[in-house]
């Protein structure tokens, strides 16, 4: 993938003073303390562990069957290794410190490190340290609930220098109920619940952190204030394979820097709210949608996904697909897109927003369906176009070009049919290459936009094999051969609400809401709501909820929550919360809490 028209890729936008806004943000996030992992061992109170015992001799730590109890603020150093709980109960004003230096903790029925009341925990690795905190299951303590290897109910920051290593087969890795800050080291979690979890915020400063989940990767979940349960990763090296979404927010989530590589069943990077990319790198390899939320930003960074379903997915929730607001009517969410390079290989979508679609600038390279329920551009309000490069390629039942408020040239145009691998060229008319792209899938639509486009000009698309001549009669060219939506336009089959005929075969799109038709062989999509029919055998995505219906043998997705029916024999995904069937012989999943 090419572009010859030059690069638009974005940045940070610069202050006065040099910084950029995401630098502004970062600082009011992090403090000196959460990043330095600063500390003098010649002044630490030193915990030596072995064992079932341990060794302190400052009054401010209570050893007592099993649990090491550190009471007042200060910097505890640990060392050794430790059958039990390491606990922290000092006061609202304190902070507290804890260096591990080669520590292995594991406890078998309780979280391994329990923050029960401080100011703020930290959990400094020691330069060069290897540690590791393992649990296998959980009880309340103090009538409060525990699911999580580290526990807190203060703020929470993980850095320093060394590496640790966290394990559980149930609950979570990291949990804190206020704030979670990785502000360094090298941090590994394999947990068959969320890998982190924030109640106020997860943050991500500096460091490498490698996530193995049953759920979210990354969770932060408040919706009871507004300006809580958020995702911000400022920097470091993030590597997640996920049950359920990559890194999961009900505030907003941004990515201002670092390098995430995500693997997920459901999305890679999710928000209740607002989901920003503006610096940084964004591989999704592997997922059901890439990158959603209700309104969804991109002004910067470098970001690839090939996904089974929607790339970008502005969804305010109330429904799904391109009628949810509405007969006619689009939602308040939004797709826009000012800066950086995205390169979205999907199997739905390729952008859709539930309301309006805003491309001011940056690279978009879509390798759109194959299926004719879904296109390469969706939305449902305005689509303007103002500036950047855009090349979109899928199917063309479901094209949809820019609306007629755009101030940038764009055409649609249909093609014969190009095998995945064939490669769009748009010349002008001394020919000159304006744009080169290589499209992953099968394709016989193609909408182009570069700020070269010109009314009246005369341009020549190549696709494959095949070339087409087009005269640029008016700004947007093309518009489809079906009914207007919007102030775009697309032709042929939709595929939305009430459709109920028959989906063509090998079909991996999403059939819409009163869809209760046949689904064909090797369908991989996901019904929606009310689908109570039969599923293909193979099928590997999610029913929604209230499906009761049969699972087919061979069922790799993930029931939804409320389902009580029968789990195919070699059953691999993972039962919902609330579940209380029988698991088969062979299952490999995680187990629900309560079963």
């Amino acid at each position: 993938m090419v572009l010859v028209a030059g690069s638009l890729g974005g940045c940070g936008t610069a202050q006065d003073d040099g910084t950029t806004q995401e630098q502004e943000a970062a600082a009011d996030l992090f403090t000196d303390r959460d990043v330095s992992g600063d500390y003098d061992p010649a002044a630490c109170i030193a915990i030596a562990l072995s064992g079932t015992e341990a060794v302190c001799d400052d009054p401010s730590v209570v050893i007592s069957d099993g649990v090491v109890t550190v009471t007042q603020e200060g910097v505890y150093l640990l060392t050794g290794n430790f059958e039990g709980m390491i606990r922290v109960e000092a006061s609202s004003q304190d902070k507290v410190q804890l260096v591990l230096d080669g520590v292995d903790i594991h406890n078998g029925t309780n979280a391994a490190v329990y923050a029960g009341e401080a100011d703020k925990l930290f959990l400094t690795l020691a330069e060069g340290s290897e540690n590791s905190l393992s649990s296998d299951s959980y009880q309340p303590i103090d009538d409060h609930n525990v699911d999580g290897v580290i526990f807190s109910r203060c703020d929470l920051t993980i850095n320093g220098q060394g590496s640790l290593d966290i394990q559980t087969q149930e609950g979570n890795g990291v949990v804190s109920k206020d704030d979670l800050v990785i502000g360094g080291g090298a941090v590994t979690v394999t947990a068959g619940g969320h890998g982190l979890e924030g109640k106020d915020s997860v943050r991500v400063r500096t460091g490498e952190l490698t996530v193995t989940s049953g759920k979210d990767g990354i969770h932060a979940d408040n919706d009871s204030e507004e300006d809580k349960g958020f995702v911000y990763v400022a920097g470091g090296q993030i590597r997640i394979t996920a049950g359920d979404d990559g890194v999961n927010a009900t505030g907003d989530l941004t990515v201002a820097g670092g390098s995430l590589e995500l693997t997920a069943a459901d999305d890679g990077l999710h928000s209740d709210r607002t989901t920003t990319v503006s610096e940084g790198q964004v591989e999704i390899a592997d997922a059901c949608e890439g990158i959603e939320g209700n309104h969804v930003v991109i002004s910067g960074g470098q970001i690839r996904m090939n996904v089974s379903d929607d790339g970008l997915n502005g969804a305010d929730g109330s429904g799904e697909g391109f009628m949810a607001a509405g007969a006619f009517g689009a939602s308040d969410s939004s797709v826009t897109i000012s800066g950086g390079s995205v390169y979205i290989t999907a199997g739905g979508d390729g952008i859709d927003s539930n309301g309006d679609l805003t491309v001011t600038g940056g690279e978009i390279y879509v390798s759109g369906p194959e299926n004719g329920a879904n296109g390469a551009l969706d939305y449902g309000g305005t689509g303007e176009i103002r500036g950047g490069v855009l090349v979109a390629a899928g199917a063309s039942q479901m094209a949809m070009n820019f609306g007629t408020s755009s101030t940038q040239g764009s055409l649609l145009t249909q093609v014969d049919k190009c095998p995945e691998g064939s490669q769009v060229e748009l010349l002008d008319a001394q020919g000159n290459v304006l744009v080169r792209f290589t499209a992953e899938h099968s394709f016989d639509s193609v909408v182009v936009s570069c700020p070269q486009l010109e009314q009246g000009e005369t341009y020549t698309l190549k696709a494959g094999d095949g070339e087409i001549q087009i005269v640029m009669e008016d700004l947007i060219c093309g518009t489809g051969s079906g009914m207007p939506f919007g102030q775009g336009g697309r032709g042929g089959f939709r595929g939305r609400e009430d459709f109920d005929g028959e989906l063509p075969e090998d079909f991996q799109g999403n059939p819409r809401e009163g869809f209760d038709g046949e689904r064909p062989e090797g369908f991989q999509g996901n019904p929606r709501e009310d689908f109570d029919g039969e599923l293909p055998e193979g099928f590997q995505g999610n029913p929604r909820e209230d499906f009761d219906g049969e699972l087919p043998e061979d069922f790799r997705g993930n029931p939804p929550e409320g389902f009580d029916g029968e789990l195919p024999e070699d059953f691999q995904g993972n039962p919902p919360e609330g579940f209380d069937g029988e698991l088969p012989e062979g299952f490999q999943g995680n187990p629900p809490e309560g079963l």
